[in-house]
This record gives structure tokens, C-alpha cells and sequence, in this order.
């Protein structure tokens, strides 16, 4: 992965890198036949946990108005769930095949998993009405939602990040694209209608499924790919390299 550290930083950083590579000697060794995924060494063999921490963490501060919009007992939430219902989902739904995702991308150093969520949802169900795959800037949400509640790399939500979609559009990833950081809003180019795949309006609603409730999971899913939050806290998911992955820690975060 290419880490370089100076000298005095290196000797701590390998002391980890070590720390890591036993974890994964550790698991292989001890041939855990009940675990579905894989570990290894990534680019994150070199963070500790507490830093690993700070960068998959989420913002779990939703906007005022966000919350008023989604509430499930509100006027907008029950009709929206009226909308989105589905009495007989398929058996299977595979929206990779069907040509709704786009590539994985990597975050990197910057804690914006809430605006890579929003914006492949959004980029699923912009194929599935108007057959076009097109992948969006996710450093738009990055950089200038902070009004509706994201703070940049630090972290957000993605309700708040469909409500900037709705009010503000959306450009292309090709148009803004994305580089690890924040910065100051080019609204230059988010206001450019030339530019815009979603004008603002265009979005008009969306519905948070409820933690644990499968049914409602399986009908968001017979419609369209959905963004997801995880538990990314525990060491073995700093570490993850493959398969389904299942979290055994009790933290509510």
C-alpha cells in the first residue's frame, strides 16, 4: 500500500503492522470454521483501532426539518411507505446484473461513508427510470451539505444527504470528482444545470427502513439498491478482506 512514515513514527506504526499480521496469523491458524469473511493485511494494518474508529465513525445528527420529513408517524412518512410498498417480492434481486451499481469506491482518509451510501442508491435508482449508469459526486455531498447537517470527513448521515439531493441536485463524479478531503463548495459547478444528472426537485422523497425489520429490507431491495449503515468498529472489520461479513460486538455504535 505504499506507507511510508518518518523516523520517528515508523517504529510505532510497525509495532501495529505487527500487531495486525498476528491477529491474522491468528484467525488462519485457528481455523474458525463459523466465520463467513476473511481477514488480512489492508491499507488500515497500520492505524490503530481508536483511529480506525474515528474514520469509519457516523455522524448520527439528523437535520430538524430531515426528521420531521421522515418521521414515521408524519403525513410525508406514511404516504411515502404507502408508495413504496411491495405485497410479493421476488425471491431473489441481483442489481449488479441488472446494470444498477456502480464500481466500490474507496473512501480513504476521508470519513464520508454517508455520501458514497447516498449516492450509489441514488445512482441505482437513476438507472433503473432512465437506463443510464451514471456515477455521482460524491465529493459534492462532502463538500457542501454541512447546512443540512453532514460535517465533511468527519463524518454524517444519509438522510441528510438525500435532502441536500432533493433541494440542491446532484452533478456527476466526473464533473466533481472526488479527492479524500474537504473543501469549499464549487457551486460553480453544482448550479450548472448543464452539469446537474439530478436538478433540484427531481428527488422527491425517500423512506429509512427499520433496523432489523426484514420485510421491509426485502421490499426496499425488490425496488432498488439501498445504502446501508454497518458496525465498522470492531478490529476484525479494520482488517476485512472478503465474504459476509457479521459483527459480534454489543456496541450500539
Amino acid at each position: 500500500y505504499r506507507l511510508n512514515f518518518n523516523s520517528t513514527e515508523d517504529a510505532f506504526r510497525k509495532s501495529i503492522f505487527a500487531a495486525s499480521y498476528a491477529r491474522m496469523i491468528d484467525s488462519q491458524n485457528a481455523s474458525i470454521t463459523n466465520l463467513l469473511y476473511q481477514i488480512g493485511l489492508t491499507e488500515f494494518a497500520t492505524m490503530t483501532d481508536e483511529e480506525f474508529a474515528d474514520l469509519v465513525e457516523c455522524n448520527d445528527h439528523i437535520s430538524p426539518k430531515v426528521a420531521r420529513i421522515i418521521g414515521p408517524n408524519s403525513e410525508e412518512g406514511i404516504r411515502l411507505k404507502k408508495k413504496l410498498r411491495v405485497l410479493a417480492p421476488p425471491k431473489s434481486v441481483d442489481w449488479r446484473a441488472a446494470g444498477a451499481v456502480t464500481p466500490v469506491r474507496k473512501q480513504a482518509g476521508c470519513g464520508c461513508c454517508y455520501a458514497m451510501a447516498t449516492t450509489e442508491a441514488t445512482e441505482g435508482i437513476f438507472q433503473i427510470k432512465t437506463n443510464k449508469l451514471i456515477q455521482l459526486s460524491v465529493q459534492q455531498i462532502v463538500d457542501c451539505s454541512a447546512s443540512f447537517g453532514n460535517e465533511g470527513c468527519k463524518g454524517g448521515f444519509q438522510v441528510n444527504s438525500y435532502h441536500y439531493i432533493e433541494e440542491r441536485g446532484i452533478v456527476s463524479e466526473s464533473a466533481y470528482p472526488y479527492v479524500a478531503a474537504a473543501g469549499t463548495c464549487k457551486t460553480t459547478i453544482t448550479r450548472d444545470v448543464h452539469k446537474q444528472c439530478l436538478a433540484p426537485g427531481d428527488l422527491i422523497g425517500w423512506w429509512p427502513i427499520k433496523e432489523g425489520d426484514l420485510e421491509e429490507l426485502l421490499e426496499g431491495v425488490a425496488q432498488q439498491p439501498v445504502s446501508a449503515i454497518l458496525n465498522a468498529f470492531p478490529a476484525d472489520f479494520k482488517q476485512y478482506k472478503g465474504g459476509i461479513y457479521k459483527c459480534e460486538a454489543s456496541t450500539a455504535q
